[in-house]
């Protein structure tokens, strides 16, 4: 077989590839429609825009105590990870 038939074999197995996957594409389209695409997500990213914005972010408040627990904490994995050198 000659490079130019492999070639051309190649390209018309590549056009029915192609004429198959715009099929299913078309039949997606058809069992999920959608007027404009673009609009949809922009709609979609707006809604969810709108609602990070509505709700309200709560800070949870940490204890003096507890805050010296994770200081304490820090402070011997920190002398652990030194080996006990200062």
């Amino acid at each position: 077989m000659t490079r130019n038939t492999l070639m051309s074999l190649a390209r018309v197995g590549a056009l029915v590839t192609i004429a198959e996957l715009e099929g299913q594409v078309a039949l997606l389209r058809k069992a999920f429609p959608v007027e404009r695409p673009a609009e949809s997500i922009k709609r979609g990213l707006r809604q969810a825009i709108r609602h990070a914005k509505e709700t309200p972010t709560r800070r949870r408040k940490l204890s003096a105590k507890g805050r010296a627990a994770i200081v304490a904490a820090q402070k011997r994995r920190w002398a652990k990870k030194r080996g006990g050198k200062k």
